[in-house]
């Protein structure tokens, strides 16, 4: 089974370019569905703010049954390495879990976040608060690393110094997470930074990659400048053969 889709669907840059120009913020999710039949979405949003019960409850009501969701973990969680959120983030994310509508959990990590022995400590510790759980590392340091406590995360990058390259280290479950190859990434800012088109020989030689891989695989376009991505995931489910949800409900 493959599951296709991209990092978030909520995007002001996405109308008039991959949704309709009229649409309103709180079509879009229905529109992503409808419209492009996709099977999954990674939540973003819950990156910047934490995520409340009564919207994680609307986002499953408001969606098909066989539609699932992978969901980012919160900034300070990651970045600042704060576990005091982590309590409240289980708690508003439980009825995902409870309706087995949860890909599972991811925790991204920065370029800036190497390997040392504190920040494996730190995986160790997070991967013990989270079941369910991947790991997303984007540093070269990282390239020897193994474990049997959390899936990795494979990741398309630009082909920058330092930056890990596309390797999969998956046990049972394959996420990938494409971010574009945008070589001027650092003189970009945020939202720029992603702006990427693959060719349709990139995403043939990435599905080629992970075809043979034995288990679920979870394919995520990040390149979400202007609706990119969304053009992506929909070429690279026709390329896999990824599910199309033939209703929605």
């Amino acid at each position: 089974m493959i599951y296709v889709g991209t990092s978030g669907f909520q995007f002001d840059d996405w109308i008039g370019k991959v949704y309709d120009p009229n649409i309103k913020k709180n079509e879009m999710l229905k529109y992503y569905i409808g419209k492009y039949k996709f099977n999954t979405v990674e939540l973003n949003y819950t990156y910047y703010k934490m995520p409340g019960f009564r919207t994680i409850v609307s986002l499953l009501r408001n969606t098909p049954r066989n539609f699932y969701f992978s969901i980012k973990l919160y900034g300070k969680i990651t970045h600042e390495h704060d576990l005091s959120y982590v309590d409240k983030f289980l708690d508003a994310t439980k009825p995902m879990v409870e309706e087995k509508r949860l890909i599972g959990y991811l925790a991204q990590f920065p370029f800036s976040f190497k390997r040392t022995d504190e920040n494996e400590r730190f995986l160790y510790k997070i991967s013990r608060k989270f079941n369910n759980l991947f790991v997303e590392l984007r540093h070269i340091s990282w390239i020897d690393f193994n474990t049997d406590d959390f899936e990795i995360v494979t990741i398309d990058q630009p082909p920058l110094k330092d930056f890990l390259p596309f390797v999969v280290k998956a046990k049972e479950r394959l996420y990938v997470r494409l971010h574009g190859r945008n070589k001027m990434w650092f003189e970009e800012d945020a939202k720029k930074r992603y702006n990427y088109k693959y060719s349709r020989q990139e995403l043939v030689k990435i599905y080629k990659d992970i075809k043979d891989f034995e288990g679920p695989k979870y394919v995520y376009f990040n390149n979400c400048y202007e609706g990119k991505a969304l053009l992506d995931a929909l070429e690279f489910r026709e390329i896999s053969g990824g599910e199309i949800l033939e209703f929605f409900k």
